[in-house]
């Protein structure tokens, strides 16, 4: 079924949504109810020491506000930008051009977001993943020098959101193709605007 044009903005701040913080909650409290009481200590250290240097206002802004909704927005648009996730076409060859058609390269021709993305929310998410993927046994410290040797990925969109070439445009393209038999997309859109 195809997914509407509102869907794909919706999804993409999901985590600010009601359930993307109860979801969040609710993982929170999975993990301090598994078990360890050092996660339960760790948590009470960390809200003392919130308040110890700012009282109420670093709890909350310091703390709170960063977890329950600043890193995971961060992490889930990390995931976003990692994969043409609902390009319906198989992809087939080396390891390496399979994964240059279903990873993504955000901010090809603009280096200082990319490397904003890079120093905040996209360290270990898209501006290495393509090498990763291509490579799963590479150590971490070697793969922005491998993917400099790399081919770019066949996607790279300059835009997260907004924008004919955007990651959610992208999305939204290949959501939006028709099932033929109702299982499967009959294949993505020629053209993406």
């Amino acid at each position: 079924m195809p997914i509407s044009s509102t869907r794909i903005p919706a999804a993409t701040w999901r985590p600010f949504t009601a359930r993307g913080v109860h979801a969040t909650l609710a993982g929170i409290a999975a993990n301090l109810r598994s078990g360890a009481w050092h996660r339960i200590a760790a948590l009470g250290a960390v809200l003392g020491a919130a308040y110890l240097a700012g009282g109420w206002l670093a709890v909350v802004c310091g703390v709170l506000i960063p977890r329950l909704l600043l890193y995971p927005q961060l992490a889930w648009l990390s995931l976003i930008v990692e994969h043409t996730w609902f390009d319906p076409e198989p992809r087939t060859g080396t390891p390496a051009w399979v994964e240059a058609g279903r990873c993504l390269r955000l901010y090809p021709h603009r280096p200082a977001l990319a490397a904003l993305a890079a120093a905040t929310w996209l360290p270990y998410g898209d501006l290495h993943h393509y090498a990763h993927s291509a490579h799963p046994a590479m150590r971490w410290n070697y793969l922005p020098a491998l993917e400099r040797h790399l081919h770019r990925p066949h996607f790279t969109p300059d835009a997260l959101v907004f924008g004919h070439t955007s990651v959610a445009r992208r999305h939204l393209a290949a959501l939006a193709v028709t099932p033929t038999d109702g299982t499967a997309p009959a294949g993505r859109p020629a053209h993406i605007g």
